[in-house]
């Protein structure tokens, strides 16, 4: 004859080692144990406020990144400016170079369309 002297118990990926017979173990699990209903709806209720919480650090995450594409973009409207102004001073110094005068158009010409890119970024998401 064989007598039960431990059970172990594997219950929401946890394991439990009960000490004792499989009969006490029973009257335990009666009075301790929640019934399988019970346990369906914790596993529920965790796997939504789960399902809650990734939610909104996924759109945590996706706001840090708009942030960063509005600095960054801000950061880029200040460096075309400066490049804008630069090519204005030496435009109005190169004069009498028309090859260099028309390289520097050509450039002007296409920071200020990339500059116009850029502000039309940040009045579509309300940073001018």
């Amino acid at each position: 004859m064989f007598f039960t002297t431990s059970i172990l118990l594997i219950l929401c990926s946890k394991i439990f080692d009960y000490k004792g017979t499989y009969e006490e173990y029973l009257r335990y699990k009666e009075q301790f144990l929640a019934p399988s209903d019970t346990l369906d709806k914790s596993t529920k209720t965790d796997t939504a406020s789960k399902t809650a919480y990734l939610k909104k650090k996924e759109e945590q995450a996706e706001e840090r990144k708009r942030l960063n594409r509005i600095q960054n973009a801000k950061k880029q409207a200040a460096e075309l400016e400066k490049r804008l102004a630069e090519i204005e001073e030496e435009i109005n110094g190169s004069a009498s170079d028309h090859k260099k005068l028309a390289e520097l158009w050509t450039e002007k010409e296409a920071k200020e369309e990339e500059l116009m890119s850029v502000y039309e970024f940040l009045e579509t998401n309300n940073e001018m």
